[in-house]
Parts: C-alpha cells; structure tokens; sequence
C-alpha cells in the first residue's frame, strides 16, 4: 500500500513510450434543462475514465482476487476536469467521494485497468441560437480534458468497450428531448500551456419542447392582435375604442418584458420577439389610424372635402373596401338661386322698414290718394315680409349644407376605417403565415452518432 501510496505523484508511461491513453465514458440519467437568460447548461450524469496502469499490476494467479477498491488519493489520477463548466473545473470532492477500482488483466499481468467513476450535476456553458425559439434545436457539449499534462503525456479517447455516450437511462425531460449525440477530440492550449492538452466533447444534441410557450406566449399574442382589430369594428359613438387600444399596447409591453426575461440578452433576436414586435407596432399603427377615423368623424369644420381627396377616398378606397360613393349634393343651386333673390330684394328687417315711413311721407300719400297711400303700404310689407322668409330660408339651406358636409365626411371616415380594417387583417395574417413557414416544422431533425460512439 506505501508503494501504490508513493505512485499517485508519477504518470505510469515511460519516457521514451507513448502517452497515457485514457478512455471517457458519459452515461446520462437526466437532462435538467437549459437557461437561457445565463446560457448554461444543467445535465444528471456520470463520468466514467479507464486507463491502464503497469504500477498497479499483481499476478492474479497468485493471488486469490482479481480486483480491489483503493481509496483515489492513494492512486495516480490523470489531472482531468470539466473545461467549459460554469462553476469549478475540478470539483474537489470527486477525490473524497468516488473510490479507485483497479482490476487485474486477464490477459497480462504486466498492467492493471483502473476504472475511476464519478457522478454529480454538471452545469456547462452553452452557446444558444436562440432564432427559432421556441421551436429551436440547441446542441450542448460537456468537454472533458486534461489541466496541466500534455498530449504526450495524457491522451482523451472515447470508449472502446462499449459506447462512449449512454443514454439508456436516461429519464424523460418535459423542456427538452435528447435527438443525438456525438462525440469530438478538440486540442487546446488550456491554462496557457505552449504544448496542446488532450480532451473529449461529448455533444448533445436536444430539441425543445415548445406546448408550453404556444400556449403562454403566441395564443395571448394573436389574441391581443384580434382584440385590437375588434376595436376598429366598433362604432364612432363608442368613446371605449381608444381606451381599448391603450389597454392592449400595454398587454403588449408586458408580453415583451417577460420574453426578455427569457431569451439571452445578445445580438441575436428571436422569432417570437419578432412577431411579438410586429404586433406591437401594427397595434399602435391602429391607434393612430383610430385617431385618424375619430378626427375625421367628430370634425367641426365645416369646410367640404377636396375634389382630390374626394376622389382618392370614394373612388379609389370606396371602390378597394367596395363601398358605395354616397349621392351628390343638391342644395347648391337652392344656395346659389338664394344669393340671387338676395340680390334683387330689398334688405332690411320688417322694423326698419316701418321706421323709414315718416309723417310727413304718410300726409303726402294722402293727400295723393287714400288707394295709392294704401298700395304702397301694402307693397312695403309685403317686401319686408319676403326679406325675412328669403332669410329663414337661407338658414335652412345653410343648416342643410354644413349637414351634408359633416356627412361627406362621417362618410369617408366610414370609408378609411374599412380600408385601415382590411390592411391591418391582411397584415397579421401574412405576418402569421410566414411566421408558420419560417419555424422548422417540417425539418426532418438528424440523429447525428458520431462512428466512435
């Protein structure tokens, strides 16, 4: 036992020979998940080495055991650890925690296999593309290599007994799935190290299970978009219509915090985050069109539409939305058959008529003749009578005109409501189209096993 004691401190190669081989093994029992806020990875899993050892070895015909568990601070162990860990590389309690098996070769005697297992939660970093979340495929590698010995001194392999990655006990995850699996040998000059160190990846490759953020994220989203197209079907009266609007701006919002919350905070925005954004901005294009329609429906002047904009409105857009133009006025040539009368009827009020007659106008028509004086009386109030029905009229005619006025234009804000109704449903509608053709549904997802597994 001091002997085996002593040679914990050397590498069993010789100095002339080739390195120390030393076989991986991964065996997974569960994947944690993966957060994406911090781009870590969490998996359950074990970690198994093989390597041979001359120092070891025993003549098992001799003895009556072929193997023996030594405690793994009294055997040389290659100075591994987890290169892309999120906590410590080593974790020091492997040593106290996971004894030493050493077994006997049947075949030699001149070395002894050494198997060391270790089993803990290892959390990983892990480079997300996050685009197609969440319908996205993520592959995550848990790399395994050498600290200070070099390649010629130490060198990763994968499993030549049996496969280097397990997955048969693997548990069910309700976040990810596991689709593949490899394995990779990258070189590196870790710890500063001029000459490469040795290490094994073992990539897996999970797809993410994506119920759970349909239900929680995209149906809430079309919803908040067709409650805001509700919003523009609802009548000019109704004072709700902009209240509403700010109701789902403000859902939007809080929809889109949450999102940031979840995805990593890099350059990359994801699918969701799009279409939650294009949604947001189509709701706030429909309030400000609601402001537009609003406007136009509630406006107090009463100055009368372009010809042009006339034009634009019932032919082009009435035609598009297939809305009838509404019928042309009338009351023009009444207003212009009015001024015309105006002209050429005496001005003035019925009092004032009656002031403009004095006494001494009265003793002439008189003395003229009492039918004359009679006559002309008659014709004075008779005039002053339809000074004052032309003026009734006109203010009826007016009344009738800046009437039909506000109507043109409660009827165009008719006509821009329905056009803003329709583009805003095509809008979400090909918005939603493309986010369906965009998502890999129908991609075939590869089980990638690497010839070494």
């Amino acid at each position: 036992m001091l002997y085996m004691a002593v040679q914990r401190h050397y590498v069993p190669v010789r100095p002339a020979g080739p390195p120390t081989e030393v076989e991986v093994y991964l065996n997974v029992f569960n994947l944690i998940g993966i957060e994406s806020s911090r781009e870590t990875f969490t998996l359950n899993a074990d970690i198994t080495l093989v390597w041979h050892d001359p120092n070891l070895a025993w003549d098992s015909r001799r003895a009556n055991f072929t193997q023996i568990y030594l405690p793994a601070e009294m055997v040389w162990r290659p100075d591994v650890g987890i290169l892309n860990s999120a906590r410590d590389v080593v974790n020091k309690n492997w040593v106290d925690m996971f004894p030493v098996k050493v077994r006997c070769n049947s075949n030699t005697n001149r070395t002894a296999i050494v198997t060391w297992r270790m089993s803990q939660l290892f959390i990983v970093r892990c480079e997300l593309k996050m685009f197609y979340f969440p319908f996205d495929s993520q592959t995550c590698s848990l790399d395994v290599g050498t600290l200070a010995s070099t390649l010629k001194q130490i060198k990763m392999t994968g499993g030549r007994t049996y496969k280097s990655i397990s997955v048969i006990s693997l548990s069910n995850s309700s976040i990810f799935t596991l689709v593949g699996h490899e394995i990779h040998y990258p070189t590196s000059t870790f710890a500063g190290l001029i000459q490469a160190t040795s290490a094994v990846s073992f990539a897996l490759k999970m797809k993410r299970l994506p119920p759970y953020y349909v239900f929680n994220f995209i149906m809430p989203c079309m919803l908040l978009s067709l409650v805001g197209l509700m919003t523009m079907c609802l009548p000019c009266e109704c004072g709700e219509k902009m209240t509403l609007l700010i109701c789902v701006l403000v859902a939007f919002t809080v929809l889109q915090l949450i999102i940031s919350d979840i995805v990593p905070h890099s350059s990359t925005i994801p699918l969701l985050g799009i279409y939650v954004n294009l949604s947001f901005i189509l709701t706030a294009a429909s309030l400000a069109s609601t402001t537009i329609v609003q406007w136009m429906y509630h406006k107090e002047d009463t100055h009368p539409l372009s010809p042009r904009m006339r034009y634009f409105i019932f032919t082009i857009l009435g035609r598009a939305c297939r809305i009838r133009r509404p019928t042309p006025s009338t009351s023009s040539p009444e207003v212009s058959e009015d001024l015309e009368l105006r002209a050429h009827c005496p001005s003035g009020s019925m009092s004032r008529r009656v002031q403009t007659i004095t006494p001494g106008q009265d003793t002439q028509n008189k003395a003229e003749g009492p039918r004359k004086g009679i006559t002309r009386a008659l014709l004075s109030y008779l005039g002053c009578m339809m000074t004052e029905l032309h003026a009734v009229r006109r203010q009826t005619v007016n009344a009738d005109v800046v009437g039909e006025v506000k109507a043109e234009w409660r009827a165009a804000s008719r006509v821009v409501e329905r056009f803003f109704l329709i583009f805003f449903t095509c809008c979400i509608c090909l918005i939603f189209i493309i986010l369906l053709l965009i998502l890999p549904y129908n991609t075939q997802t590869k089980n990638v096993n690497a010839a070494t597994c």
